[in-house]
């Protein structure tokens, strides 16, 4: 696991952490499930150990590389075009 900064132009600075799939599942509180509300109802959708980039919805495995930021999960092609361009402090 490890840990980078980036920034967009005009954006505050973030980081992002880069970790296998494993690593993420690891950390994420259980159960993990959407939760769907609607005027009369609330449903629970459990998840498993099911990931997806949230940029190309590429279904992501254990073994995988994956970046997190704040509140998206990113395969390796969709950080290489979204967040590698915009490292900070000489990150590659």
């Amino acid at each position: 696991m490890e840990t980078k900064r980036w920034q967009y132009p005009g954006d505050p600075a973030a980081t992002v952490t880069i970790q296998t799939g494993r690593e993420f599942l690891a950390s994420q509180p259980r159960p993990r499930e959407i939760v769907v509300l609607t005027e009369f109802s609330e449903d629970h959708l459990p998840l498993g150990d099911q990931m997806l980039c949230d940029h190309c919805n590429a279904e992501l495995a254990p073994d995988d590389w994956t970046a997190l930021t704040e509140n998206r999960l990113y395969c390796r092609a969709c950080y290489d075009a979204c967040i590698h361009p915009y490292l900070l402090d000489g990150a590659s």
